[in-house]
Order: structure tokens, then sequence, then C-alpha cells
């Protein structure tokens, strides 16, 4: 982003590029400043993290890019189930609103809340 605040072909959005290059800055500033998280990135590409240097030096010579091989490297195994987390998602509840408009029609709209969770778990947990 810095490149295109000095790329001359860039004329009429300048402050946007200014403003949004200060946003990054400011609200990943500790992140920038985390030796381990520059670490962490860095090795990101075999999908594991260190912070030793011996240890450091050993994992970029190890030739495994399976997670197990983690196993050899304590600090790094840790390091990674705190940066290489799973990240939650929404789909599930997604399709239970999706699920909730198809049940939840005006001609259907005077079911009991009961019967309405009843319906939805049909719905959403039928064999096929």
């Amino acid at each position: 982003m810095e490149k295109l605040k000095h790329n001359s072909e860039v004329k009429h959005c300048k402050s946007i590029v200014n403003n949004l290059i200060n946003s990054v800055k400011k609200r990943f500033a500790e992140c920038f400043d985390d030796e381990e998280l520059k670490i962490a990135a860095i090795s990101l590409k075999k999908k594991k993290v260190c912070t030793e240097a011996n240890e450091v030096e050993l994992f970029l010579a190890d030739e495994s890019t399976e997670t197990s091989s983690l196993e050899n490297y304590p600090t790094l195994k840790k390091m990674y189930m705190k940066y290489n987390a799973a990240l939650p998602s929404s789909a599930s509840v997604e399709r239970l609103f999706s699920a909730r408009g198809l049940i939840l029609i005006p001609t259907r709209a005077n079911h009991s809340d009961e019967n309405f969770e009843k319906l939805l778990f049909l719905k959403v947990n039928k064999f096929e």
C-alpha cells in the first residue's frame, strides 16, 4: 500500500490511500511490533511457527511438511496452535436463518414457538 502512496498514476484517490495506510498501521501496530507474529507470518508457508533460534534452525532444516512433525518442536507447536487456529464459520447459522424463512411464511405465521422450533429442527436435520 505504501507503493500506492507514492505512485504517480494515483491522482484522485490519494486521501483514500493515505487513510487506508494510516488505519492499517493504527489497527495492527501491536501486531507489526510482535516478534512472534513476524516469525509466524514468515513460516506460515510451511504451516509452522517458531520462536527460539535453535528450534528455528532445526525446523527450517526439517524437510517434513506434515503438521505431525510439530511434535518435535514443542515451542513451535504451542505457537502454531495459538496463531493458526481455524476461524469459526457463520455458515451453519446462516443456513438456520434461511430455513426459518422457508418455514415461517405468511400462511404459516400462527405457529407456536415450540412448533416452529420442531419444524426448524426437522427441516435442518432431514436425511437425504
